[in-house]
């Protein structure tokens, strides 16, 4: 920045050195606001962001003022800093200036980054469509213009794409917009065609918008996708997803239902081990708490448990807990342990917190304070008395070792004494904080006895309940498996995890994984049928003998080792199971605001896509179990062709001539 104002003057700065000096602001204002979140130097990122918005706003004049080398994707990444900075004002500016410039400042790029601004400062959609009509129109190729276009046909789709201007960031832009605007429908149907043009190259950003502003059944079907095409996500997204699916284990109304959403997220997982070559700690932890949100609450007293069949037995899944405890790294284990011990006093189940404490001794592992201050929230939780005496009584123990002598018990953490009277009122032993209180009242000094009364009185009484699981609106997967088969394939699928996370060698998605995300039934009838379907909406007669290219060059593979065109085929089936789930999820997001206007509740102000915390679950999951194939074959084929139908209706085709033409299951309602 500093040379900046010197080689301007000297015109020593080219188109490219442009480019370059604008990335640099963009790169380094996202770490400013990456440490920001992280809450790392907050004072200085916050005064460099502020030279950095300054040096910006001097590019941004030089550049209009011509005394900068223009650049299409300069000026791209320049509208990215205004939109991500939050100054849409200068950002519109300078894309109103832009927008009026020859080609020598502007190409699909810079209207991508337009349309991303424009629908972050609040643009009308009809006005958004406009620029992005006249980005198409502006480009100079005809065939260019036709594959943007919904449903154009490639001349082989066993091979890349090799068109010039087939702007990824200008679909990037009209999808965002889109979505912004909520309308999914021909947001999808863009995505649609950024995958027919690049099936390898999928945006993390469009990734990231549909996993955090979409519901969870779209966004998990995207995060497969993407992992499908080799495409590295951010874990911090992974996760998200992940615990989205743990959350919503706790609405499902069955069993079975809970071991299906396991299931998924362990898939999850395990795509992620394979694209990232890794497996973080915390996708370990979330595999346990996925098993542990199968078992249901515990209401009232420890004694009572809601269900008490053999299907909700805890006994049935210990295994695959041991199974996950002993792929965890040694000197990461006791975190585990804890976290189920957590899990367990939030289910108000005593048979998890024992099981906790069994495998801490199986595996010798060495309590620590963290460790007891965990156990006995969860006793109060379970009701266990006994259980929080004798945790109380440890943590006087270890806080008079020698070692700890840094939290005698006279200045025991005020913390600890907070939980030990919370735990006591949840179990209904407050008498015995008060107890502990008055034997250790004489070595507190007069402002720590006062602060640890007042911590004792302040929690009241017992209410003796346990709190309830969370009411959401979910739908459950449609077909119910029976338990062991389930039981055997989570078995399975934490063994895969395994193996790919401690494995050196190349994750072959070919074999393992290219089914991700997808609906697909091997060679069924119904497998045909729906490749049927795509190849008439893909294959054109017209381009000159497409399979001889395709035969004299060899197919060609993304970095997952799948063939370019099993990959198209496979993005499109997940576009078209997209758009079921969000016009289902829109169905049902609807029916929920009538029943608040309906109640008087609140309000009714429409929240775009998330609405209302409404979870909608994949309606149909593959989770790439071949000795159930036949099974769902012929149990679920209409579904399928109703699906495929549906599809056909939202991407507005003739839906009805195609399946009578395939001889598809096909209805008017």
């Amino acid at each position: 920045m500093h040379n900046y104002p010197a080689l301007l003057k000297n015109r020593l700065l080219s188109r490219s050195d442009t480019r370059i000096i604008v990335q640099s602001l963009v790169n380094r204002l996202r770490q400013l606001k990456e440490a920001h979140r992280r809450r790392r130097n907050s004072d200085e990122a916050s005064r460099e962001r502020s030279e950095l918005r300054a040096h910006a706003l001097n590019i941004t004049t030089d550049l209009r003022k011509r005394k900068l080398a223009p650049n299409p994707f300069a000026a791209a990444l320049l509208l990215s800093f205004w939109k991500e900075d939050q100054n849409f004002d200068i950002g519109v500016e300078l894309w109103t200036w832009l927008r009026n410039q020859d080609s020598s400042c502007t190409d699909g790029r810079t209207f991508g980054a337009a349309l991303e601004l424009l629908a972050a400062y609040g643009e009308s959609l009809p006005n958004i469509e406009a620029v992005y009509e006249q980005a198409v129109q502006q480009i100079p190729d005809v065939a260019v213009q036709y594959q943007l276009s919904p449903g154009a046909m490639l001349p082989d789709r066993a091979q890349p794409t090799k068109l010039a201007g087939t702007s990824l960031l200008l679909l990037q832009g009209i999808i965002i917009a889109r979505l912004t605007h909520n309308d999914w429908r021909n947001a999808y149907i863009a995505l649609d065609t950024a995958l027919r043009l690049h099936p390898t190259q999928i945006s993390l950003t469009i990734c990231q918008n549909i996993i955090n502003e979409r519901p969870l059944a779209e966004a998990y079907r995207v995060l497969l996708m993407a992992f499908r095409a080799g495409v590295h996500i951010r874990p911090h997204l992974v996760t998200s997803v992940i615990q989205r699916m743990v959350d919503s284990q706790l609405s499902q109304p069955d069993p079975s239902s809970r071991l299906i959403v396991a299931l998924s997220a362990l898939h999850v997982i395990h795509a992620f081990s394979g694209v990232s070559r890794s497996l973080a700690h915390i996708h370990v932890v979330l595999m346990a708490r996925t098993l542990l949100a199968t078992l249901p609450r515990r209401s009232g007293t420890r004694n009572v448990d809601d269900l008490t069949s053999k299907a909700t037995s805890f006994e049935s899944i210990t295994p695959l807990l041991r199974q996950i405890l002993d792929m965890y790294p040694r000197e990461f284990v006791l975190h585990l342990v804890k976290n189920i011990t957590q899990l367990g006093g939030k289910l108000g189940r005593q048979d998890v917190i024992l099981f906790a404490q069994t495998e801490v001794e199986r595996l010798g592992l060495q309590r620590d304070h963290e460790m007891y201050s965990t156990m006995l929230t969860a006793a109060g939780r379970t009701g266990d008395s006994e259980l929080i005496m004798l945790c109380w009584e440890n943590m006087q123990e270890l806080a008079s070792l020698p070692e700890d002598k840094d939290t005698p018990m006279d200045t025991v953490r005020l913390s600890d004494w907070s939980m030990l009277a919370a735990a006591c009122k949840t179990a209904g032993c407050l008498e015995y904080a008060k107890q502990q209180f008055a034997i250790h009242e004489e070595n507190f000094d007069t402002s720590t006895k006062s602060t640890v009364a007042g911590i004792i009185e302040s929690v009241g009484p017992s209410e003796g309940k346990v709190p309830g699981p969370t009411k959401e609106i979910s739908q459950a997967a449609r077909w119910n498996p029976p338990r062991e088969v389930l039981l055997s394939a989570i078995s399975q699928k934490i063994s895969a995890i395994q193996e790919v996370s401690q494995s050196t060698g190349a994750f072959s998605f070919k074999q393992t994984s290219s089914r991700l995300g997808s609906t697909r039934w091997g060679e069924s009838e119904t497998a045909k049928k729906c490749r049927a379907v795509y190849d008439e909406l893909t294959i054109d007669t017209s381009f000159s003998s497409p399979t001889a290219a395709t035969n004299a060059n060899g197919p060609a593979l993304s970095e997952s080792g799948i063939e370019l065109d099993t990959l198209r085929y496979e993005h499109w089936q997940t576009i078209n199971e997209l758009l079921v789930e969000a016009n289902k999820f829109e169905e049902v997001n609807q029916d929920y605001v009538e029943d608040v206007i309906k109640q008087r509740v609140l309000t009714a102000r429409r929240k775009r896509s998330k609405g209302y915390k409404v979870e909608l679950l994949p309606l149909e999951l593959d989770f790439n179990l071949p000795t159930m194939d036949t099974e769902l074959d012929e149990s679920r084929s209409q579904d399928v062709e109703n699906l495929l139908v549906h599809a056909l209706r939202l991407r507005g085709l003739d839906h009805k001539a195609i399946a009578q033409k395939h001889n598809l299951y096909y209805t008017d309602e």
